[in-house]
Protein backbone atom coordinates (compact mmCIF):
# COMPACT_ATOMS: atom_id res chain seq x y z
CA UNK A 1 0.00 0.00 0.00
CA UNK A 2 1.52 3.30 -1.05
CA UNK A 3 1.44 6.53 0.91
CA UNK A 4 -1.52 8.03 -0.98
CA UNK A 5 -3.65 4.95 -0.43
CA UNK A 6 -2.70 4.88 3.23
CA UNK A 7 -3.60 8.58 3.65
CA UNK A 8 -6.93 8.07 1.87
CA UNK A 9 -7.75 5.14 4.14
CA UNK A 10 -6.91 7.17 7.23
CA UNK A 11 -9.12 10.03 6.05
CA UNK A 12 -12.04 7.63 5.47
CA UNK A 13 -11.58 6.06 8.89
CA UNK A 14 -11.42 9.52 10.48
CA UNK A 15 -14.66 10.57 8.79
CA UNK A 16 -16.38 7.35 9.91
CA UNK A 17 -15.14 7.92 13.46
CA UNK A 18 -16.47 11.47 13.47
CA UNK A 19 -19.91 10.30 12.35
CA UNK A 20 -19.99 7.56 14.99
CA UNK A 21 -19.00 9.97 17.76
CA UNK A 22 -21.55 12.53 16.55
CA UNK A 23 -24.29 9.88 16.54
CA UNK A 24 -23.42 8.67 20.03
CA UNK A 25 -23.17 12.23 21.29
CA UNK A 26 -26.57 13.14 19.85
CA UNK A 27 -28.11 10.05 21.46
CA UNK A 28 -26.63 11.00 24.81
CA UNK A 29 -27.84 14.56 24.39
CA UNK A 30 -31.35 13.33 23.58
CA UNK A 31 -31.38 11.20 26.74
CA UNK A 32 -29.80 13.69 29.11
CA UNK A 33 -30.50 16.96 27.33
CA UNK A 34 -31.95 19.85 29.29
CA UNK A 35 -35.69 19.74 29.92
CA UNK A 36 -36.27 23.39 30.71
CA UNK A 37 -39.14 23.17 33.16
CA UNK A 38 -41.32 26.12 33.98
CA UNK A 39 -44.66 26.72 35.65
CA UNK A 40 -47.12 27.78 32.94
CA UNK A 41 -49.56 30.52 33.83
CA UNK A 42 -52.49 31.48 31.66
CA UNK A 43 -52.95 35.00 30.35
CA UNK A 44 -56.40 35.71 28.98
CA UNK A 45 -57.14 38.95 27.19
CA UNK A 46 -60.45 38.50 25.42
CA UNK A 47 -59.65 41.09 22.74
CA UNK A 48 -56.43 39.25 21.95
CA UNK A 49 -58.28 35.92 21.96
CA UNK A 50 -60.74 37.38 19.47
CA UNK A 51 -57.90 38.57 17.24
CA UNK A 52 -56.36 35.10 17.31
CA UNK A 53 -59.76 33.58 16.59
CA UNK A 54 -60.03 35.74 13.46
CA UNK A 55 -56.57 34.60 12.41
CA UNK A 56 -57.60 30.99 13.04
CA UNK A 57 -60.65 31.56 10.82
CA UNK A 58 -58.36 32.75 8.04
CA UNK A 59 -56.19 29.67 8.40
CA UNK A 60 -59.26 27.47 8.57
CA UNK A 61 -60.55 28.95 5.33
CA UNK A 62 -57.50 27.57 3.50
CA UNK A 63 -57.71 24.17 1.87
CA UNK A 64 -56.15 22.21 4.71
CA UNK A 65 -58.34 19.19 4.05
CA UNK A 66 -55.48 17.72 2.02
CA UNK A 67 -53.29 17.59 5.11
CA UNK A 68 -53.32 14.00 6.38
CA UNK A 69 -57.06 13.45 6.28
CA UNK A 70 -56.63 10.06 7.88
CA UNK A 71 -55.19 11.71 11.00
CA UNK A 72 -58.50 13.40 11.65
CA UNK A 73 -60.99 10.85 10.33
CA UNK A 74 -61.64 9.41 13.78
CA UNK A 75 -61.59 12.83 15.43
CA UNK A 76 -64.31 14.17 13.18
CA UNK A 77 -66.88 11.70 14.45
CA UNK A 78 -66.37 12.85 18.05
CA UNK A 79 -65.49 16.52 17.63
CA UNK A 80 -68.24 17.79 15.33
CA UNK A 81 -69.33 21.40 15.65
CA UNK A 82 -70.85 23.85 13.21
CA UNK A 83 -69.08 26.92 11.87
CA UNK A 84 -71.74 29.09 13.45
CA UNK A 85 -71.07 27.63 16.89
CA UNK A 86 -67.32 27.89 16.51
CA UNK A 87 -67.52 31.53 15.41
CA UNK A 88 -70.14 32.63 17.94
CA UNK A 89 -67.58 33.84 20.48
CA UNK A 90 -67.54 37.61 20.19
CA UNK A 91 -66.49 40.50 22.37
CA UNK A 92 -69.82 40.43 24.26
CA UNK A 93 -69.84 36.74 25.11
CA UNK A 94 -66.11 36.04 25.37
CA UNK A 95 -65.94 36.79 29.11
CA UNK A 96 -68.39 33.96 29.67
CA UNK A 97 -67.17 31.51 27.02
CA UNK A 98 -63.41 31.99 27.03
CA UNK A 99 -62.61 32.62 30.71
CA UNK A 100 -64.29 30.07 33.01
CA UNK A 101 -65.99 31.67 36.01
CA UNK A 102 -65.43 28.89 38.52
CA UNK A 103 -61.73 28.34 37.81
CA UNK A 104 -59.92 31.36 36.36
CA UNK A 105 -56.75 29.27 36.00
CA UNK A 106 -58.49 26.69 33.82
CA UNK A 107 -57.45 26.31 30.19
CA UNK A 108 -59.88 28.54 28.22
CA UNK A 109 -62.22 26.93 25.74
CA UNK A 110 -60.50 28.51 22.74
CA UNK A 111 -61.87 27.91 19.24
CA UNK A 112 -59.68 25.52 17.26
CA UNK A 113 -59.33 24.32 13.68
CA UNK A 114 -58.40 20.71 13.04
CA UNK A 115 -56.02 19.76 10.27
CA UNK A 116 -58.86 19.07 7.84
CA UNK A 117 -60.44 22.49 8.44
CA UNK A 118 -63.08 21.22 10.87
CA UNK A 119 -63.85 23.79 13.55
CA UNK A 120 -64.15 22.82 17.20
CA UNK A 121 -63.09 24.07 20.63
CA UNK A 122 -60.50 22.97 23.15
CA UNK A 123 -62.92 21.39 25.59
CA UNK A 124 -64.70 19.52 22.82
CA UNK A 125 -61.37 17.79 22.11
CA UNK A 126 -60.26 17.46 25.74
CA UNK A 127 -62.26 16.08 28.65
CA UNK A 128 -62.53 17.30 32.22
CA UNK A 129 -61.51 14.63 34.69
CA UNK A 130 -58.67 13.51 32.42
CA UNK A 131 -55.18 15.06 32.26
CA UNK A 132 -54.19 16.81 29.03
CA UNK A 133 -50.80 17.07 27.37
CA UNK A 134 -50.43 19.99 24.97
CA UNK A 135 -47.46 19.95 22.62
CA UNK A 136 -46.65 22.97 20.47
CA UNK A 137 -44.51 22.04 17.47
CA UNK A 138 -43.55 22.91 13.91
CA UNK A 139 -42.50 20.51 11.18
CA UNK A 140 -39.28 22.42 10.47
CA UNK A 141 -38.15 22.37 14.13
CA UNK A 142 -35.37 19.76 14.74
CA UNK A 143 -36.12 19.29 18.49
CA UNK A 144 -39.80 18.83 17.59
CA UNK A 145 -38.84 16.15 15.08
CA UNK A 146 -36.59 14.47 17.66
CA UNK A 147 -39.17 14.25 20.44
CA UNK A 148 -42.31 13.60 18.37
CA UNK A 149 -41.95 9.78 18.05
CA UNK A 150 -41.78 9.42 21.82
CA UNK A 151 -44.76 11.74 22.31
CA UNK A 152 -46.77 9.64 19.87
CA UNK A 153 -45.70 6.47 21.71
CA UNK A 154 -46.79 8.02 25.01
CA UNK A 155 -50.14 9.07 23.52
CA UNK A 156 -50.74 5.44 22.55
CA UNK A 157 -49.61 4.09 25.92
CA UNK A 158 -51.97 6.44 27.80
CA UNK A 159 -54.88 6.29 25.38
CA UNK A 160 -58.12 6.64 27.31
CA UNK A 161 -56.32 8.04 30.35
CA UNK A 162 -54.64 11.19 29.02
CA UNK A 163 -55.61 13.42 26.09
CA UNK A 164 -52.75 14.54 23.85
CA UNK A 165 -53.37 17.59 21.64
CA UNK A 166 -50.68 18.74 19.22
CA UNK A 167 -50.71 22.43 18.25
CA UNK A 168 -48.98 23.10 14.94
CA UNK A 169 -47.42 26.55 14.79
CA UNK A 170 -48.86 27.34 11.37
CA UNK A 171 -48.10 30.58 9.55
CA UNK A 172 -48.57 29.55 5.93
CA UNK A 173 -45.04 30.66 5.13
CA UNK A 174 -42.36 28.75 7.00
CA UNK A 175 -44.93 26.17 8.10
CA UNK A 176 -46.89 25.21 4.99
CA UNK A 177 -49.57 22.67 4.17
CA UNK A 178 -47.04 20.61 2.23
CA UNK A 179 -44.53 20.59 5.09
CA UNK A 180 -47.17 19.69 7.67
CA UNK A 181 -48.58 16.98 5.42
CA UNK A 182 -45.16 15.35 5.04
CA UNK A 183 -44.59 15.61 8.80
CA UNK A 184 -47.99 14.07 9.51
CA UNK A 185 -47.32 11.19 7.14
CA UNK A 186 -44.08 10.42 8.94
CA UNK A 187 -45.07 10.83 12.60
CA UNK A 188 -48.83 10.84 13.29
CA UNK A 189 -51.26 8.00 13.82
CA UNK A 190 -54.81 7.88 12.53
CA UNK A 191 -56.18 9.17 15.84
CA UNK A 192 -53.54 11.81 16.61
CA UNK A 193 -55.28 15.09 17.48
CA UNK A 194 -53.59 17.95 15.61
CA UNK A 195 -54.87 21.51 15.43
CA UNK A 196 -53.71 24.56 13.48
CA UNK A 197 -52.39 27.15 15.92
CA UNK A 198 -52.33 30.84 14.90
CA UNK A 199 -50.53 31.73 18.13
CA UNK A 200 -52.67 30.58 21.05
CA UNK A 201 -49.93 28.68 22.90
CA UNK A 202 -47.29 31.38 22.65
CA UNK A 203 -49.82 33.98 23.80
CA UNK A 204 -51.61 32.07 26.55
CA UNK A 205 -48.47 30.64 28.13
CA UNK A 206 -45.93 33.34 27.23
CA UNK A 207 -43.63 30.88 25.51
CA UNK A 208 -41.67 31.58 22.35
CA UNK A 209 -39.98 28.18 22.39
CA UNK A 210 -40.54 25.31 20.00
CA UNK A 211 -41.34 22.77 21.13
CA UNK A 212 -43.32 23.75 24.21
CA UNK A 213 -45.18 21.19 26.30
CA UNK A 214 -47.95 22.08 28.76
CA UNK A 215 -49.55 19.59 31.14
CA UNK A 216 -53.05 20.18 32.53
CA UNK A 217 -54.39 18.38 35.57
CA UNK A 218 -57.79 16.67 35.73
CA UNK A 219 -59.46 20.02 36.46
CA UNK A 220 -57.95 21.63 33.37
CA UNK A 221 -55.40 23.75 35.25
CA UNK A 222 -51.87 23.98 33.80
CA UNK A 223 -49.53 22.60 36.47
CA UNK A 224 -46.34 21.80 34.61
CA UNK A 225 -44.56 22.81 31.44
CA UNK A 226 -41.36 22.42 29.44
CA UNK A 227 -39.70 24.75 26.97
CA UNK A 228 -37.57 22.76 24.57
CA UNK A 229 -37.27 19.06 23.85
CA UNK A 230 -38.59 16.66 26.50
CA UNK A 231 -37.24 13.15 26.99
CA UNK A 232 -39.74 10.31 27.20
CA UNK A 233 -38.66 9.51 30.76
CA UNK A 234 -39.40 13.08 31.84
CA UNK A 235 -42.73 13.09 30.01
CA UNK A 236 -43.81 9.75 31.51
CA UNK A 237 -42.80 10.88 35.01
CA UNK A 238 -44.84 14.09 34.66
CA UNK A 239 -47.88 12.18 33.37
CA UNK A 240 -47.71 9.65 36.19
CA UNK A 241 -47.69 12.49 38.71
CA UNK A 242 -50.86 13.91 37.12
CA UNK A 243 -52.59 10.54 37.17
CA UNK A 244 -51.68 10.03 40.82
CA UNK A 245 -53.36 13.27 41.90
Amino acid sequence: MNRNQRNSLLIILLIVLIFVLAYLGYGKLSENGPNTSYVPTITVDNDKINDLEKEADKLGSKDVSTVQASSTSQINSTAQTSSTEAQSVDSQSSDQDIAPKENPNMMPDIPLTLMNGEETTFWELAELGKPVVINSFASWCPPCQAEMPEFIEASEEYKGKVTFIFFDSFDGERETEEALSAFADEYFNDDTIVVIDPGYISYLFKSNSLPTTILLDKEGTPVNGYQGMVSKDTLISAIEQLLAQ
